[in-house]
């Protein structure tokens, strides 16, 4: 037994949380977005939670301490070595929780259940036998500490969630930026059907966040081939800072310059500093409006006709659903290329029909 009258294997029971809808759902998708799939497809939702607790506790506590110890100031000022005021200001902690509740939430069948791990990488027994001593201190029940810890992360913006969750390979990674190393790690990608472990090396230039997506990403130039990337924050895995030093080309840094102004997640193809002028009726004028996501940033409009100095690969994702709304007039082999893809679409429907 320790102090707090836990053993350790009243610690490792399994702990379930009544929540809100809103709260279950938004654990749910992270735990899908941010890769913590079992190998039948399904969610580890256990895996997941164990994470969000392990990486988030520590500053979850530093905010709710912060209110704590206000109560407890004003207590003590007011009523100087009063046994009651620890026992008081959690009281005052416990209403702050509650107000911001809505109690037919829990009535329901959203519950977060969660077994804590004591091996590998995720463990998470260390930070559930603080959270048990803060409770205690506190005097604040279980279930309302941890859904109010689940509600303050579900309540950051996803690609603040994301950072949380992999808080241990941007460590490593921003390790590894300040002191100009390379770094090698491991995606699993598709080849012919399967899944695939691919190593690869690099030097790192940045973690970003897409304005769009809201994901975080790795921008890198890759050690083989000089090309830049833009690499999921939350496909990464097995990362190793190299002793190995390598410098960023000119051309590099102009495309991170480009990826960081006009979107992460599109390559440039070394003669995409060309103007691309792509005509707009008023019915591609207001899919462009309605139509955010992975939406270019244009320089300038000319009457009905967009500018634009992003990558190829952006406009053709983007613009390629907008059909004979939205016409590419410059330069010539991006007008080719679009007049290709609606030939051979056409060409699919006619042995179709």
């Amino acid at each position: 037994m320790n102090d707090f009258n836990y053993s350790l294997e009243e610690l490792k029971e399994k702990k379930t949380i009544p929540v809100s809808k809103e709260t279950l759902n938004t654990i749910q998708k992270d735990a899908r977005e941010f890769g913590f799939i079992k190998k039948n497809g399904s969610i580890n939702l256990n895996d997941f939670v164990n994470t969000l607790i392990t990486n988030y506790y520590g500053l979850y506590k530093q905010a709710n301490d912060i209110l704590f110890s206000r109560y407890l100031e004003i207590l003590e000022n007011e009523f100087p070595n009063n046994a009651l005021n620890s026992q008081i200001a959690g009281t005052l902690l416990k209403a702050e929780m509650n107000q911001k509740e809505n109690k037919s939430d829990f009535f329901g069948k959203n519950k977060i259940s969660f077994k804590p791990t004591s091996k590998g990488i995720h463990s998470s027994l260390h930070t559930i036998f603080d959270i048990e001593k803060d409770i205690q201190r506190k005097q604040i029940h279980a279930n309302l500490y941890y859904r109010s810890l689940f509600n303050s992360y579900c309540s950051l913006p996803q690609d603040a969630r994301e950072r949380i969750l992999f808080s241990d390979k941007i460590e490593r990674i921003e390790s590894a930026i300040s002191r100009g190393r390379n770094i090698q790690y491991t995606i699993q990608i598709e080849m012919h059907g399967k899944e695939v472990l691919r190593v690869f090396e690099a030097k790192p230039y940045k973690i970003k966040a897409s304005e769009m997506e809201k994901y975080n990403y790795l921008l890198s130039q890759n050690d083989e081939t000089g090309k830049t990337h833009a690499t999921r924050l939350s496909k990464i895995e097995n990362i190793k800072v190299l002793p190995k030093t390598s410098t960023f080309s000119k051309s590099s840094l102009k495309n991170f310059e480009l990826m960081e102004t006009y979107g992460l997640t599109y390559r440039y193809n070394g003669f995409e500093q060309e103007e691309i002028h792509i005509k707009l009726t008023e019915t591609g004028k207001q899919l462009f409006n309605a139509s955010y996501v992975n939406r270019p940033v244009y320089e300038r409009i000319e009457e009905d006709t967009y500018i634009f100095t992003c990558s190829f690969d952006q406009i053709l994702l983007y613009f390629k659903r907008f059909g004979k709304e939205a016409i590419v007039t410059k330069p010539e082999h991006l007008h080719t290329l679009f007049k290709q893809f609606y030939e051979e679409a056409l060409e699919s429907y006619a042995k179709k029909s």
